[in-house]
């Protein structure tokens, strides 16, 4: 995770339950593990490519129009994920035919 992105997350306190991080030009990988009572993420219009570490409280995640390759692993750590945008992710939708 850059430096950058480290600082930002550290702004945040460890218990918030909504994480609104669109547009911070967060770039690479995103690791939430500082953030275990999670239920809400927007974390689009970025430039991240994974996101790991996220909590199994997430029950909405946006992450539209970043540049995620895989799915795959979140959505079998978000077990009570509800809603999910992940809209203008072309790197994603291309490789979401092996997934389905």
């Amino acid at each position: 995770m850059n430096p950058n992105t480290i600082e930002l997350l550290e702004t945040f306190n460890s218990e918030i339950k909504i994480l609104e991080i669109s547009g911070k030009k967060i770039n690479g990988e995103l690791n939430l593990n500082k953030f275990a009572f999670l239920e809400e993420l927007d974390c689009n219009f970025n430039s991240i490519n994974t996101i790991t570490k996220l909590p199994n409280t997430i029950t909405r995640l946006n992450c539209s129009l970043n540049k995620l390759t895989s799915l795959e692993n979140l959505l079998k750590e978000c077990v009570n994920l509800k809603f999910l945008n992940f809209s203008f992710t072309i790197s994603l939708i291309a490789s979401l035919s092996v997934v389905i």
